[in-house]
């Protein structure tokens, strides 16, 4: 949302300066799902004691290729192991938040205690404290965000590689290396980064003598 935009005649240059400025909302990044084992409740002996009755001789008939050998002592090992050790999926939030200070921190510990105690006792009073101290909370988020944003781009005025970082931070762009583990040239498969740099400096070396090739004379 743009909320206002204009243009700022300068004299460093003869074309006049385009500006706009945005109303930007800090996005929040998706949390990481890890998988972890519950031991809880894990009872060793009896998770020993299913070990020693698994069928390990059908092991033995992958004895000529230990790949097959390795998947069938992994998946009996796997398929005791999740009864006794379940795997669990948490989310875990890998929010950036530089400007929660620690007076912001107890403005929100205190927002959540009021929220608690409107819950056990629902009065109006007690809600009433609660929305009045949510609504001072968002302010002072807000403020605190406003505030760093500042100080970030005038700390890094000039730099423009931190300064790009904070815009993209405010946008929520975020970017990734794909790194390139094969590439087929014709009928051939190159996987090595040897192999694979040389046959891009081959392609590109060559597209201009192909150019003029295809140019009527």
């Amino acid at each position: 949302m743009y909320v206002k935009s204009g243009v700022c005649h300068i004299g460093i240059s003869d074309h006049s300066l385009v500006y706009a400025i945005r109303k930007l909302c800090v996005s929040r990044k998706d949390p990481r799902i890890i998988r972890s084992r519950q031991f809880r409740d894990f009872n060793a002996n009896s998770f020993r004691y299913d070990l020693s009755l698994a069928p390990w001789h059908i092991i033995e008939e992958y004895e000529n290729d230990p790949n097959l050998a390795w998947d069938a002592w992994k998946t009996i090992f796997l398929q005791i192991s999740d009864i006794y050790a379940p795997k669990r999926s948490r989310k875990i939030r890998n929010k950036h938040s530089p400007w929660l200070t620690p007076e912001l921190k107890k403005l929100m510990f205190e927002r959540d205690r009021l929220k608690r105690i409107a819950s056990k006792h629902d009065t109006e009073h007690n809600w009433s404290k609660y929305r009045s101290a949510r609504n001072n909370v968002n302010r002072c988020i807000q403020d605190a965000k406003v505030a760093y944003y500042h100080n970030y781009f005038r700390n890094n005025f000039g730099d423009i590689k931190n300064t790009w970082k904070g815009v993209n931070e405010l946008m929520g762009k975020n970017f990734h290396t794909n790194v390139i583990s094969s590439i087929k040239v014709g009928d051939c498969n190159y996987t090595s980064s040897s192999d694979i740099s040389n046959a891009f400096n081959n392609h590109f070396t060559q597209v201009g003598p192909k150019l003029v090739n295809n140019v009527p004379t």
